[in-house]
């Protein structure tokens, strides 16, 4: 009997806050019941098809993470579609932020009043329902945040499901790592992982620890792809050699893509005019008439990889100069360049609640419009805000500051590491950190005191 009321009287805190803050906390749920409504079944692209088709049967290739297409086909008797993995995604985003907007409200901070507004961002509205393995990233890292902002006394229970998530997180992008690295590092010292007080050096045991930590992940993110999944090998990063090849080999005047890897249209004048047109609209890799063909004959992909190679360190200005490019191209404000919304459910999952299209239909429409006017949709803009957040954070101290740096370094890192890889531009690549770098300005917010400033005003006005 005392284990079931134990049980029982944790819930008497969240109620406690709940009752106290009803109007903030009916705008999470607003903002929950708005994401899936929006979205359900669940949005997809032709990416989500390609995952979903693999779900369905079981078998994977690593174009998209095999894992997320693993986790989909497992969920798949809950639902044959996409709803399990829309709960799942739009679940962890929510749950981080009920976390957040919880610890807040107990601490009587006021920034507990901008948690559920996270959850309007038109970034969030715009793509928070699309079944891709960007939001799945964003979501849980949210979760994860969360999870180190709650603090409950279950630590143990709360590093084993940071450890899981941070996992699926690094699993579901082939840069991932670059987001969740510093939560790896960080984290055994909130939960004081490896720490060994009477040893020498103790202070460098967490850091051990996080290391293993994420060499660990990789190793088995890699066995468990190739041998348990047995996932089919597609090295996609023949396309990124294709974008630096072709605009390299366009400087210097020679054809440098191997005959393996064209097709019938390759010719210096289609090659130019992709390169022309189609660069920073999002197209150069999928154009209807690509010159290009990836193909899977290891040694033919060895000879690219080593052209590629000895390209780059001959010629490295150019390369420099379409990496900044195709990097500018990513961070721009979006409208006509980067895809900044996607509404799409296909009508062989249900096409969606009727009755909602209006409202999807208004979203579009609202934010095509951000995008066209606001820096919202661009890269840049949240990029600048998580470089500002990381000072910011060096100026003012509070309980929430480690949360707030570990969500603007995995902001930071996870932007860069697009610089070397982009071959598109879309703004779902980095709407991970358009979220993280949002989420650690609140918790930046959230350390100020505000009672101790009215205070202080009061005094000015009564001397």
């Amino acid at each position: 009997m005392n284990k079931i009321y134990n049980s029982f009287s944790i819930l008497k805190g969240p109620i406690k806050e709940i009752s106290g803050h009803p109007i903030s906390f009916f705008l999470l749920i607003l903002g929950a019941a708005q994401a899936v409504l929006t979205f359900y079944p669940g949005s997809m692209s032709f990416d989500s098809d390609q995952q979903f088709q693999q779900a369905l049967s079981g078998t994977y290739e690593d174009w998209h993470p095999p894992i997320m297409a693993w986790l989909w086909h497992n969920l798949l008797w809950i639902k044959k579609g996409p709803q399990p993995m829309l709960f799942f995604h739009v679940g962890m985003f929510w749950l981080g932020l009920f976390l957040i907007w919880y610890r807040f409200a107990q601490k009587k901070r006021y920034a507990y009043l901008i948690v559920p507004l996270l959850g309007f961002l038109p970034s969030v509205i715009s793509m928070m329902g699309v079944i891709w393995k960007d939001i799945g990233l964003g979501s849980s890292l949210v979760l994860v945040v969360g999870l180190l902002v709650f603090n409950h006394r279950y630590k143990k229970l709360s590093a084993f499901l940071i450890l899981i998530l941070l996992f699926y997180g690094t699993a579901v992008r082939h840069n991932g790592i670059a987001a969740t690295l510093p939560f790896y590092i960080l984290c055994p010292y909130l939960f004081n992982l490896g720490f060994h007080k009477q040893r020498k050096w103790a202070a460098l045991y967490p850091l051990l620890t996080g290391v293993s930590l994420v060499l660990l992940t990789i190793v088995f993110i890699g066995l468990w792809e190739s041998y348990a999944l047995n996932a089919k090998k597609t090295y996609q990063y023949q396309y990124v050699f294709f974008h630096d090849l072709s605009f390299i080999g366009e400087k210097i005047k020679l054809e440098m893509i191997p005959e393996a890897f064209r097709t019938k249209n390759y010719s210096p004048l289609t090659v130019n005019n992709v390169l022309k047109d189609l660069r920073t609209s999002g197209g150069f890799i999928f154009p209807v008439n690509a010159p290009f063909r990836p193909i899977r004959d290891i040694v033919e992909i060895n000879k690219l990889t080593l052209i590629w190679l000895k390209a780059i360190w001959n010629y490295f200005p150019y390369y420099f100069q379409l990496r900044t490019q195709m990097y500018k191209s990513l961070h721009s404000i979006g409208f006509g360049q980067c895809r900044i919304n996607h509404y799409h459910i296909p009508l062989v999952v249900g096409g969606g609640i009727s009755w909602v299209q209006p409202w999807r239909n208004f979203l579009n429409s609202t934010t095509i419009h951000i995008a066209s006017n606001t820096p919202l949709f661009s890269g840049w803009f949240y990029l600048l805000l998580a470089l500002l957040g990381l000072i910011s954070t060096l100026l003012f101290k509070g309980e929430f500051r480690v949360q707030a740096i570990l969500c603007f370094i995995s902001s930071v890192l996870y932007s860069i590491a697009y610089f070397p890889s982009v071959g598109t531009c879309d703004f779902r690549f980095i709407w991970p950190i358009s979220i993280l770098s949002c989420l650690g300005w609140v918790l930046v917010i959230s350390n100020f005191k505000y009672k101790k400033c009215f205070d202080k005003l009061k005094k000015i006005r009564q001397t």
